[in-house]
């Protein structure tokens, strides 16, 4: 059967079997559409909806795999004896075979994923061996800050601003705050001291 879809298109040939397969016409086309989705064309469709082949149906163009019986050959029809199925059943009725191995951990890929394009794939004997290439650092670590001048967390004692070396790096409000940080550490002082004095009068009587 030729069909031609256009005056300048492609003239594509439907090829059906004389003599049907598990009761389906389920045949061939040149466009290709029956090899790849294993479904009928719509050149196919068009010949049984056409009602030109004898036999050629709308039902029976399909594979015999898309059919009821076919899939009801597969499901056992008389009942099945229900057995006690164990381990050591198992075991006591067959033998183990000893030329079978489980594959070793090397033998697969380590990193899931697609792997990159420039990286270069390691050999079987590397792999087993454990050989790997010299690491890079990713980044460097950083240490924790502290300054033994002032307390603070935020820069190292070289850099604290309280030193006369660093009176050049000083901003122009650091004389404001260095004075509101001394008043505050001198009430803390003054109601440290005036405590003391209150414990000492109070053991004294």
């Amino acid at each position: 059967m030729n069909r031609i879809e256009d005056t300048n298109g492609a003239n594509h040939t439907v090829r059906i079997p004389k003599i049907p397969i598990r009761g389906s016409y389920f045949g061939s086309c040149t466009c290709g559409v029956d090899k790849r989705d294993a479904v009928p064309c719509e050149h196919m469709a068009v010949v049984a909806a056409g009602s030109r082949v004898k036999d050629v149906t709308r039902d029976n163009i399909f594979p015999y795999w898309w059919t009821r019986s076919h899939w009801r050959e597969q499901i056992p029809q008389l009942p099945l004896e229900t057995q006690k199925v164990t381990m050591n059943s198992i075991k006591a009725a067959n033998e183990p075979n000893h030329n079978l191995r489980y594959c070793p951990d090397w033998t697969a890929s380590e990193v899931a994923g697609r792997p990159k394009k420039n990286k270069r794939k390691q050999s079987v004997l590397e792999k087993a061996t454990g050989k790997k290439g010299q690491k890079k650092a990713s980044g460097v670590k950083r240490a924790r800050r502290y300054c033994q001048c002032c307390g603070g967390h935020s820069h190292v004692t070289n850099d604290c601003w309280k030193l006369p070396s660093n009176a050049h790096k000083r901003p122009a409000q650091f004389a404001v705050l260095d004075a509101v940080l001394d008043a505050a550490q001198s009430k803390e002082q003054s109601k440290g001291e005036e405590s003391e004095k209150l414990v000492q009068t109070g053991t004294a009587d």
